[in-house]
């Protein structure tokens, strides 16, 4: 019994050996006979194959008894079931290892050839035969041989798994094999080495391709550097691909650091952010694009053309800079020369200019109703007269001795806007004073010395022989105030103070007529006349208007109290706070004594009643002084009636406005009482 099993396990391992020499492979086998491992009258017999790293393990169990026992037939149908995989596997590995796109060897541990697939002999052009008679270094030239045998020891000791690089192999007919070649080393179950596995890929093509593009690329840097302007190359997202010597130069940085850096990284941020805008236009439209920078003072024309793969895809771009500073500097140079050739008759042409503004000014003078109405259109008028400066009109307080800014124009405004005559030199002189940012200490008290202007001019100005105010031009250009410029300035303030005090005068007289000349108030004669004239244009516009009748409280009382120079100022005071407080359009006037009306045009009767309220809580807070003493305690009373609600004439409408002024004192003085509101019988008189 016994040796029929030893018979049995003899064939299995026999027939493994063959099916591993068949594949090339070196193969190990082990039997054993385990005895007693399962139960009592049980042979267990254990067969392990290693199968090109493959470990196989089959187990037989088996019944025997004791020599007078009659022998039991074994089944053997479990070892021709192994046997049908192991010739599976084997034929599964042969179709693999024989149809292989890439060349396929195993290699003995000494670099011999014994197992080929035919894709390796047609890429090498050798016979099955023929390779097996050379080992792997006879295939690469020379040069690779140490590095390869280094390769190889890495594997061996485990440094290393695996490598992958690119070789060349001598082919059969001479010629040279570019191919990246995979090779691996397989170990046994101890972890010895057995033998090598090489995959070989066909890169021949792949690799005249890179030769034909570094020939191309050597012939574009030629190329590019044969180009006397600066030219380069660079990809869709700004890295330097190509550059010639001039970029390098212009740049100041070595062509090798150049390329494979971002053009931006080498420019100015502006300039770099105009790159990157161009060349965003050029990738989105298709289109060459140029453009103009200015870098250090030197001038650049650039253009970016698009370069395009064969299907269409712009993948770089070429850049063209050709530097114009030469052009540039002769094409200024001709500029100066043709401007110095027309600075005469521009010139000429600006002194009749302002003669003609000058003449509009005196026309636009004359005809101002207003002091005021001069002053604002002072500026307007001198603006285009003294371009590249501003300029500020003062005029005198007679009284106070103090200079007060009446107009102004342009951005510099460097004089202080109120100063006593005494901070002027052209005042304290008399004449014309001209000074300039280098000579601060001969500049005019009332400029800013912080921050001087290059060119200050004060003239004075008289009429009738005194000084009414001065004239002040100022500008940070040097040379804006040359000597036609200082002769023009004289002119304009002469004619402004003939002008200005003409008006004054007549103002003067218009208001002597019209105003009442101890309260600055509107008088009576104006105050009729101005009533009838709002009536009428309420009822044609179809507006509201209000009249307030106010009258100091104890008035008389007050005077024999304090005097009637106490008195005066009281109604000075009251006057002085109604033009402060009142709209421009509001028309205060001192109806006699110490009453006064107030006409106020465009107004309902609620917005009125507060305005009269804050009026009299203001009156209320006054505290005046006179040389003995104190004035406190100063209240009004005011009566106040709206059209067209308490009256449809000016007698209707002062009449109520009287009854409520009259309420109010009833009431306790120091208060604001609304007209009563007519009855409907009375709105249809």
């Amino acid at each position: 019994m016994l040796g029929l099993l030893r018979l049995n396990c003899c064939l299995l391992t026999a027939g493994l050996l063959l099916l591993g020499l068949g594949l090339g492979l070196r193969t190990e086998m082990q039997g054993m006979i385990l005895a007693g491992l399962t139960a009592p009258g049980t042979l267990a017999i254990a067969i392990l194959c290693t199968l090109g790293g493959l470990t196989l393990r089959f187990y037989r169990s088996l019944l025997f008894q004791a020599a007078a026992s009659p022998l039991i037939p074994v089944d053997l149908s479990e070892q021709a079931n192994a046997e049908a995989i192991l010739r599976d596997n084997e034929e599964r590995f042969r179709a693999i290892f024989e149809q292989a796109g890439v060349g396929m060897a195993i290699l003995t541990l000494e670099g011999y050839f014994f197992r080929i697939n035919q894709k390796l002999c047609d890429l090498l052009g050798y016979s099955r035969l023929e390779l097996f008679t050379q080992r792997y270094h006879d295939l690469l030239v020379e040069e690779a041989h140490q590095d390869v045998d280094a390769l190889a020891e890495m594997l061996l000791t485990g440094e290393r798994s695996s490598y992958c690089a690119q070789q060349q192999y001598r082919r059969q007919d001479g010629s040279w094999l570019w191919g990246t070649t995979t090779l691996s080393l397989i170990r046994d179950a101890e972890g010895m080495p057995k033998y090598f596995i090489g995959v070989i890929e066909d890169i021949s093509l792949q690799q005249a391709a890179l030769q034909e593009r570094e020939a191309a690329e050597e012939s574009l840097r030629a190329l590019l550097n044969a180009i006397q302007e600066s030219a380069f190359l660079i990809d869709t997202h700004g890295m330097v691909l190509q550059g010639n010597q001039a970029i390098a130069h212009r740049l100041q940085t070595p062509l090798e650091e150049l390329v494979g850096s971002s053009i931006a990284t080498h420019l100015p941020p502006d300039i770099a952010e105009i790159y990157r805008h161009q060349a965003k236009t050029v990738l989105s439209t298709g289109q060459p694009s140029q453009f103009n920078d200015l870098v250090e003072g030197r001038h650049y024309e650039n253009s970016i053309y698009p370069i395009s793969d064969r299907d269409g895809y712009i993948t770089r771009l070429a850049v063209f800079s050709i530097d114009l500073t030469e052009s540039k500097q002769a094409e200024d140079a001709l500029k100066q020369a043709n401007a110095q050739l027309l600075d005469k008759v521009t010139q000429l042409e600006l002194r009749h200019q302002e003669m003609v503004l000058l003449g509009k000014m005196n026309s636009f003078l004359q005809v101002c109703r207003s002091v005021a109405e001069a002053h604002r259109m002072v500026a307007d008028l001198l603006r285009p007269l003294f371009p590249h400066c501003s300029g500020e009109l003062f005029r005198l307080n007679a009284t106070e001795q103090w200079m007060t800014q009446v107009a102004a124009w342009g951005e510099l405004h460097t004089s202080q806007s109120q100063f006593p005559m005494q901070h002027c030199w052209a005042l304290r002189r008399s004449q014309p004073h001209w000074g300039t940012a280098s000579s601060t200490g001969l500049l005019c008290p009332h400029i800013h010395h912080h921050n001087p202007p290059a060119e200050s001019l004060c003239l004075p100005m008289f009429a009738q022989g005194e000084i009414v105010g001065s004239l002040h031009l100022s500008s940070l250009i040097a040379g804006s105030l040359d000597e036609a410029k200082q002769q023009l300035a004289h002119t304009v303030a002469e004619h402004l103070a003939l002008a200005l005090a003409s008006l004054e005068l007549r103002e003067t007289l218009k208001t002597q007529s019209t105003h009442d000349p101890l309260t600055g108030l509107y008088n009576r004669r104006f105050m009729v006349e101005a009533l009838s004239y709002e009536l009428q244009r309420s009822q044609r516009h179809d507006f509201t208007f209000c009249v307030v009748m106010l009258d100091v409280d104890h008035f008389k009382q007050f005077n024999d109290t304090f005097g009637h120079d106490a008195g005066d100022l009281v109604l000075r005071a009251l006057g002085q706070l109604l033009r402060q407080n009142l709209r421009e359009k509001d028309l205060p006037c001192r109806y006699g004594g110490e009453e006064i009306v107030l006409i106020l045009p465009e107004i309902d009767c609620h917005t009125c009643y507060q305005r009269a309220e804050m009026i009299r809580r203001q009156v209320e807070a006054l505290h005046l002084e006179t040389e003995t003493q104190s004035l406190n305690g100063i209240t009004v009373s005011m009566g106040l009636a709206c059209f067209p609600e308490h009256g449809h004439r000016e007698a209707e409408i002062m009449q109520a406005a009287d009854t409520a002024l009259y309420t109010a004192k009833h009431k306790g003085r120091n208060c604001t009482v609304v007209a009563q509101q007519r009855p409907v019988a009375e709105h249809s008189h």
